[in-house]
């Protein structure tokens, strides 16, 4: 299928499934369509990196840069470094530029690569960012700071326990209070 795809794109220039998605703002006057572009990039990238490129591009002249997001789909295919890495360093050629009318998609931390990866998503989300595209307010103290901290605590918790032996600690509050005492031994480990 890759190969039939590559095969249409070289000879019109066209992608019929990102085409038609990035035309429906045009098209329909609406500014609410977003693109994840998840496994079809990592696919695509292995075996037509042109064609990724090419479909990102025409995802951003479309969409607009700011209606693209980064997704990797790995939750089904494990640790996405590749495909981060890939997306960073890949770039439309200068042929694919001309042929199609599209723009390039810039070095590693362009404008385009990194609102594709974090800004565009955090705007989803209602995150705040600074012009660097980092958040601006400090999330320690939000549900998923809180999880991970309880998380984070039950691990050290269960280590001290099983490490030192701590049977004779009958209640929540009497380890609380021998955690306390052992704390500063274990703080490194966080």
């Amino acid at each position: 299928m890759g190969y039939i795809v590559a095969m249409e794109c070289k000879s019109s220039g066209g992608l019929d499934w990102i085409d038609e998605l990035a035309a429906v703002p045009r098209e329909f006057g609406v500014s609410n369509i977003y693109a994840d572009i998840g496994l079809s990039f990592g696919a695509l990238a292995i075996t037509h990196p042109r064609l990724a490129a090419a479909m990102v591009c025409k995802l951003v002249k479309g969409l607009g840069a700011d209606h693209v997001l980064w997704g990797t789909d790995s939750v089904w295919f494990g640790s996405p470094q590749w495909q981060i890495e890939t997306f960073r360093r890949i770039e439309l050629p200068e042929d694919l530029q001309v042929k199609l009318d599209l723009a390039p998609l810039g070095p590693a931390n362009s404008p385009i690569k990194n609102a594709i990866f974090a800004i565009n998503a955090a705007g989803q989300y209602g995150l705040e960012l600074d012009e660097q595209g980092q958040p601006v307010a400090d999330y320690a103290g939000d549900e998923l700071s809180r999880l991970k901290s309880e998380y984070l605590s039950r691990a050290i918790n269960a280590t001290i326990c099983s490490g030192v032996g701590f049977s004779a600690i009958k209640s929540r509050a009497e380890m609380d209070a021998q955690i306390q005492v052992l704390a500063p031994t274990f703080s490194a480990w966080r």
